[in-house]
């Protein structure tokens, strides 16, 4: 087995990648609005919309192609699947007369609220203003347009409750 020196040309070349790789990442965010925690991952193909403020705790897993549309709230520990969206506001559609939805507007954004420990699957879409609770489980191709409660389990395309988690 080789012995690999404390000071030799590929432990300080790796460091110097993840040093530069780990500013890059911190200066993107910060434009951005982003505001994470410590040992937190975030797959470099999540597409953060300007506008929004992105605020999580520390050991946030966001796995790749999600979007993150929305002001969101995110606690310690939560594990977002992929191609998981958030969306934050709605287009106005009343009394436009003639004017085209594009030039509508938008109502404004509400907050979304994901507490400690909840797990997000694969696909699901979280609508503005919804909260979910600590340790909650959302099933994959779920769309969550109401609060989760705390522990619970919800699936299927309208976020129905299947059940509470053991303790």
């Amino acid at each position: 087995m080789k012995k690999i020196i404390k000071n030799s040309p590929r432990i300080l070349y790796f460091h110097r990648t993840l040093l530069t790789k780990y500013r890059l990442l911190k200066c993107w965010l910060t434009l951005k609005d982003v505001k994470v925690g410590k040992g937190s991952f975030i797959h470099r193909e999540v597409f953060f919309t300007r506008n929004h403020k992105v605020v999580a705790g520390k050991n946030l897993i966001l796995s790749r192609d999600c979007h993150m549309g929305a002001n969101i709230n995110i606690g310690d520990n939560v594990l977002i699947g992929p191609r998981v969206g958030f969306v934050g506001g709605d287009h106005n559609i009343d009394g436009l007369g003639d004017t085209p939805i594009r030039f509508s507007g938008i109502e404004g954004y509400k907050s979304i609220t994901i507490m400690d420990g909840a797990w997000i699957g694969y696909g699901s879409i979280i609508m503005a203003g919804v909260t979910i609770g600590e340790g909650a489980v959302v099933a994959a191709g779920s769309i969550v347009t109401k609060d989760v409660p705390p522990r619970a389990i919800v699936g299927n395309p309208y976020a129905k409750h299947i059940r509470q988690r053991r303790p």
